[in-house]
């Protein structure tokens, strides 16, 4: 009967096609004002709506997302204000912009944490915080904004604002913190699954409040240098690393460095990156940023608006720096988070609280840790280690020594670099075309015409009354599209990777980029990477990688592994819930890969800078970026067979600790191999270009 069911389903998709949904290429309507009041009153976005969308003559398709050209025609002085001057020199500029909305005057819906989530206040503001650097005829926008992220649609209705004053719209990148504590700005998180939770009206907010972020950065440009540095927060103390990874830390949860995973197999880049963009005459900092690889979701599921962790970082960065503070974020995905971990306190300065000896310990022979020690000394273990004093109060307490502690680990770390006085800049970008392969993704990104909608489900509740639930939440969910972003804006003709297959049925475009800034080189994903992707597996879990009879109760990597799956093939299970014994949640590929191709490899090992970081959900926000091999391809299924038995078992993934709850945020199995083709040939052509020289 199921069978017959999503036969209904798959009738009205097929139907709707067949009578006129939109099929032409993705199209970007700009807003026509230029201003750079963030409360100025905006044109509505009219993206839902059947008509053509109303505003300038000049629309924005995937064509117009180019690689950022060096131009070799003469260019003007400077682009709103950028100086593109051949003369050697490195120039930046930074600053901050407000963009909180105001919970008192609207409703504002907060995103993650499950849906019709209200913000009832603001603790701290969310801000759009923009670092512009320019040398000779390169220059670049990166501008950090305190959500939880925001899709290639609405990054480039922002950078289309600065495009009349002649910025290249390719040299913007919107890089969002993946903060769980902002308005909702992707639609996820409405009142219920079948509503968006966008404000539009904030939403053009957020574009005048980007422009204007970049506008004040470009016209405040100065000569710099930079300084960089980098450190593993494992090495600050053993307590902040669970006992089966080589730490102090006695808990049951995969702890490396304050950061935890929640799948398998256990890979966390804790690497925490600084970067110092100084004024060249006067050495003032125009810009400090730390760059660390875990979600911004410190704070839990309150309901005040605030930027997490970012806050209390920025606030030490620029105490002791001034210039602007800047929080970005990498690879977050598989799922790297500071949930469930305990966090030192630490000063207004970062410096990590350790427990010391009180008067009557150090005369208590008893205490082997204090005795014979002078009051107020460090209280040391066995091995002389200290041990840190923990946050014993509310998430926000938490949540801001977690940022201080950050944030003292990159001053430190800009304090004692090395000075670059002559820093490159070098931008490379490139148009992608990503598979949507996520049924339940496509779903929420269609609209379609009740005038054929509600004669066919009413159709299939007469013959089907024992699913009229289903077919109800099918019609609402079919009824509104709830992502940010039109129907125009997705691609269906043969430009679009496997659109011959059963599998895709369309494409979202995106960019990628990579850039390098003096010692720091970096890349963009258009998503939540898993740190494998970036960093690769650690050479101590390829037994388990390779054998899954080494897996479960007792390993270290791979956990969450049932015994019944030991000898079943990963391939049966891709597309299962059970196979035989084997419940399919609990494993995980055999042997684990990173790739399908010979010559894949973790994205960070082709940079070659000093400094190398992913800048997660850059230009974005397309979900979860796994490997190929382990994606579990049952929420994939071509749409004749979308609710066939077992599909429906996967909505008790999302409160699985030991779930694929991955796949089902993310397009598509595809994501990862081609933005990792697209690195590589990126790269390839600029060692072309090199040669040509």
């Amino acid at each position: 009967m199921l069978n017959w069911f999503s036969v209904s389903v798959a009738l009205v998709l097929l139907l709707q096609a067949c009578s006129g949904h939109e099929t032409t290429p993705p199209s970007l309507t700009p807003p026509p004002s230029h201003s750079t009041d963030v409360s100025s009153e905006q044109t509505p976005d009219t993206r839902h709506e059947q008509a053509p969308d109303t505003g300038p003559a000049t629309d924005i398709t995937p064509d117009a997302l180019a690689p950022a050209r060096r131009d070799t025609a003469p260019l003007p002085p400077e682009v709103i204000g950028i100086p593109l001057s051949p003369d050697g020199v490195l120039y930046a500029g930074a600053a901050a912009v407000d963009i909180t909305p105001d919970p008192e005057a609207e409703t504002v819906y907060l995103a993650g944490f499950g849906i019709n989530r209200v913000a009832t206040g603001v603790r701290d503001p969310i801000w759009a915080r923009a670092l512009v650097l320019a040398r000779d005829r390169e220059y670049i926008a990166i501008v950090a904004v305190d959500l939880v992220g925001m899709t290639g649609y609405r990054a480039q209705r922002a950078a289309s604002r600065l495009a009349g004053d002649g910025f290249a719209q390719e040299r913007l990148i919107v890089h969002a913190t993946h903060n769980h504590s902002g308005p909702d700005t992707i639609g996820k998180w409405g009142p219920s699954r079948n509503e968006s939770g966008l404000s539009l009206e904030y939403q053009e907010r957020l574009e005048a409040g980007i422009e204007q972020a970049v506008r004040e950065a470009a016209g405040d440009m100065r000569p710099a240098t930079a300084r960089a540095g980098a450190r593993q927060t494992r090495e600050l103390s053993p307590y902040f690393t669970s006992a089966r990874f080589g730490g102090k830390l006695e808990t049951n949860h995969s702890i490396i460095g304050l950061i935890r995973d929640t799948r398998d197999p256990v890979v966390v880049d804790d690497q925490l990156t600084a970067l110092g963009v100084f004024d060249a005459a006067s050495g003032k900092a125009i810009a400090t940023l730390l760059h660390v690889n875990t979600h911004m979701e410190a704070a839990g599921a309150k309901t005040l608006l605030t930027s997490d962790f970012a806050h209390a970082a920025r606030e030490v960065l620029e105490a002791h720096f001034e210039g602007v503070g800047l929080v970005w974020v990498g690879a977050v995905g598989g799922l790297q988070n500071p949930l469930g971990v305990n966090m030192p306190e630490t000063d207004a300065a970062g410096a990590i609280q350790w427990r010391e000896c009180g008067e009557a310990a150090t005369t208590d022979e008893s205490d082997l840790q204090c005795f014979g020690l002078a009051p107020g000394d460090l209280r040391l273990d066995a091995d002389g280690d200290p041990v840190p004093r923990w946050v014993t109060g509310d998430r926000f307490e938490l949540t801001d020594s977690y940022g201080r502690l950050l944030a003292g680990v990159a001053r430190d770390l800009i304090e004692h670099a090395e000075e670059d006085s002559d820093p490159a800049l070098t931008v490379q970008s490139t148009p992608l075309l990503l598979p949507l392969e996520n049924r339940f993704f496509e779903i929420s990104g269609l609209e379609l015409d009740p005038t054929l909608l509600d004669p066919l489900t009413n159709f299939a509740t007469e013959f089907f009354p024992e699913h009229v639930d289903e077919l109800e939440q099918m019609r609402e969910t079919f009824a509104a599209a709830i992502f940010d972003f039109p129907g125009s804006w997705i691609v269906t003709d043969e430009r679009c990777p496997g659109i011959e297959t059963p599998r895709v049925t369309s494409c979202l475009p995106v960019m990628i980029w990579i850039v390098r800034i003096g010692p720091l080189h970096l890349l963009t994903v258009p998503g939540e990477l898993f740190p494998e992707l970036s960093i690769g597996l650690p050479p101590e879990a390829m037994a388990e990688a390779a054998d899954a009879t080494l897996r479960g109760e007792g390993a270290v990597f791979f956990r969450q592994h049932d015994r019944a799956c030991d000898e079943v093939d990963w391939a049966r299970c891709r597309d299962a819930v059970m196979v035989d014994d084997c419940d399919c949640r609990l494993y995980h590929a055999t042997p684990y890969e990173l790739s399908a191709e010979e010559d894949g490899a973790p994205l960070l090992s082709y940079l070659d800078g000093p400094y190398r970081i992913a800048l997660g959900l850059g230009g974005d926000m397309l979900g979860y970026i796994m490997p190929e091999s382990d994606f579990l391809t049952l929420v994939t299924r071509p749409m004749n067979r979308l609710l066939s038995p077992g599909i429906l078992d996967v909505v008790e993934y999302a409160s699985d600790p030991r779930d694929h709850y991955e796949e089902l945020v993310s397009l598509g199995p595809s994501m990862a191999p081609l933005i990792e083709r697209a690195v590589r040939d990126m790269l390839s052509a600029e060692d072309s270009n090199e040669e040509c020289k």
